[in-house]
């Protein structure tokens, strides 16, 4: 049961015993009309002079009660989710046609959208020290030295976190989602999509443009999943409570051999741009280690004339095999027509396919069959350059040569 009030919403689990106002971006106003969604379980509230606010799916509320009073950690019912490809205006969030200062507000969270309540966190032992510290210290009383190695424990020990864990109907692990670690109720939302290929990359820019996205991987296929809320403590993860069933429903009608098709592509795709990817990131990483190398080299006293060789050996052979997996930049930057490269054939179809709900195209089928034949080829080269280049880290350390960043790590 809701209540609109001159001071807020409020809302009563037992019959208005008692009443608890809710907050989460509520203002402390005057609502004058509320109005319930009965299909989608949202709550809609109308202000005086402060617009409409929305509650999206207050089925959580139903269960807090049972949540506060157990004293637990607890992942609520999940409401089923919508499979489609959110419209993006001009390939950006949000209105970007009419200006960064025109208000507009958010959509709710699409995908499956996970509420959960934490009671409490496993504390650490730097946070259970100075609780017993400032215990002491109220009560006027010494507080003792904790020792070195108590303090050097206490560093290693990282924050609990909490995770959520998306399994697929046969109960396949497919993707786990970080929340947030606020005491209460806490919210998340999975945007159907498997974990994205991408490599790694902790840098973040200074300026991002509206447009560029983060990375992110193929859409799931509609159908039923389940989630599970886990505390991550000391590198142990603790389950907390039964997984929850949900459905990935599609908006509109699809033949499901089509939605199979459609993830095995996808799914197919993601692999081989993960090796790809993953493989191009290493070259750059072998750039570094030769640009480093060279400069070692000329402050080694022992070095021979045939490790310069060498050195010059492994710098073309890294362009060449740049061009294989990249394409060839010198006639890009003539702007001249050259063949599709391995990774761009790819990054068509990741581009082209991944934000769609159709089959794939006879073109993008073609394209991930010849990256996948010209990979396969790529990959001895690539092995046979690495090994190389093992063998001559070696070398200069045999030789003398500084230290550089990863050396022997093949």
């Amino acid at each position: 049961m809701f209540l609109g009030t001159e001071y807020g919403i409020y809302f009563t689990v037992n019959n208005g015993v008692n009443w608890t106002k809710l907050n989460g971006g509520v203002p402390t106003i005057s609502f004058r009309d509320l109005e319930l969604h009965q299909r989608d379980d949202d709550l809609v509230g109308a202000t005086f002079g402060r617009g409409l606010y929305i509650l999206d799916d207050y089925a959580p509320l139903r269960e807090i009660s049972q949540a506060v009073n157990g004293k637990a950690n607890k992942l609520f019912t999940v409401r089923d989710a919508w499979w489609y490809n959110p419209n993006l205006p001009m390939q950006a969030k949000g209105m970007p046609t009419l200006g960064s200062t025109f208000y507009v507000a958010d959509n709710p969270p699409f995908g499956a959208v996970f509420t959960y309540y934490i009671h409490e966190l496993p504390k650490t032992s730097k946070e259970n020290r100075q609780t017993k510290e400032k215990s002491l210290n109220e009560q006027k009383a010494s507080v003792p030295f904790p020792g070195w190695e108590i303090l050097r424990n206490e560093v290693k020990e990282a924050e609990a976190g909490v995770l959520l864990l998306v399994r697929n109907e046969s109960g396949a692990p497919i993707r786990w989602i970080e929340g947030a670690t606020s005491k209460g109720t806490n919210r998340v939302n999975w945007d159907l999509r498997l974990s994205p290929p991408d490599p790694i990359n902790l840098s973040k820019p200074t300026f991002q443009p509206p447009w560029a996205g983060s990375p992110q991987g193929p859409l799931a296929a509609p159908g039923t999943y389940s989630v599970e809320l886990f505390v991550l403590n000391n590198g142990k993860l603790q389950s907390q409570g039964r997984p929850q069933q949900f459905k990935v429903k599609p908006l509109y009608e699809i033949p499901p051999a089509d939605l199979k098709a459609i993830a095995s592509f996808q799914e197919k795709t993601s692999g081989l741009y993960r090796q790809i990817s993953g493989a191009n990131r290493k070259l750059s990483e072998a750039s570094e280690k030769l640009r480093y190398m060279k400069a070692a080299l000329k402050q080694t006293a022992k070095a021979s004339p045939e490790l310069f060789e060498t050195l010059n050996t492994l710098n073309k052979s890294l362009a060449d095999l740049r061009v294989q997996l990249t394409g060839d930049p010198i006639l890009e930057k003539m702007n001249e027509p050259i063949t599709p490269s391995i990774m761009s054939r790819v990054g068509h179809v990741v581009n082209g396919h991944w934000d769609t709900t159709q089959l794939p195209t006879e073109t993008q089928k073609k394209n991930i069959e010849i990256a996948e034949a010209g990979f396969k080829t790529f990959q001895t080269s690539f092995d046979v350059f690495f090994k190389a280049l093992a063998s001559y880290e070696k070398a200069l350390e045999n030789a003398g040569a500084p230290w550089t960043p990863n050396r022997g790590e093949e």
